[in-house]
């Protein structure tokens, strides 16, 4: 079996995936030392010697599929360059939020007008209600008295286990 296995391996690292390029230097026969294989806990790293792709082949549904690897440094780079994109995005957005609020006649945050510490600061709201009620407030302290008794209980327990088994050990 495991030789039939390895030469199902070397046949798929012999045959290229994907579809065939056409072109006058381009021929059905790769060259035998390719691509080279490595086994993995997962299954089979191929490496393409001409173009650098690396694939995880593993055997599925009957047969071997092989995936590309991403390459670390492209996937940094792409996240890179989408949070580049991200904060231009958001300077002009902020461009265009000062934008308005100057043609509203407020002040951008850069004018010094605004940050004056002599202007008065607005109104505060009168205080609100509670947000909960003496009796929902009770209720809550049963409940978390509970809940430390139960906790208690269980971490009592998971000592005494540990206890038993590292007695046993």
């Amino acid at each position: 079996m495991r030789l039939i296995v390895t030469f199902f391996l070397a046949s798929l690292a012999i045959a290229p995936i994907g579809p065939a390029r056409a072109g006058p230097d381009e021929s059905n026969s790769a060259a035998p030392d390719r691509y080279t294989l490595r086994e993995t806990a997962n299954g089979w790293l191929r490496l393409d010697r001409e173009t650098g792709l690396v694939s995880l082949c593993r055997a599925k549904y009957g047969g071997w599929i092989c995936a590309p690897v991403p390459d670390a440094t492209q996937v940094y780079e792409a996240e890179a360059k989408a949070l580049q994109e991200e904060r231009d995005r958001l300077k002009a957005r902020v461009s265009q939020l000062e934008a308005r609020l100057e043609a509203a006649g407020g002040n951008a945050p850069g004018d010094t007008e605004a940050n004056d510490p002599n202007e008065t600061a607005p109104p505060k709201a009168a205080p609100a209600q509670p947000l909960i009620t003496p009796e929902e407030e009770r209720e809550l302290d049963r409940f978390m008295a509970f809940s430390e008794r139960a906790m208690r209980r269980f971490f009592g327990m998971v000592k005494m286990l540990r206890r038993e088994f590292d007695d046993r050990i």
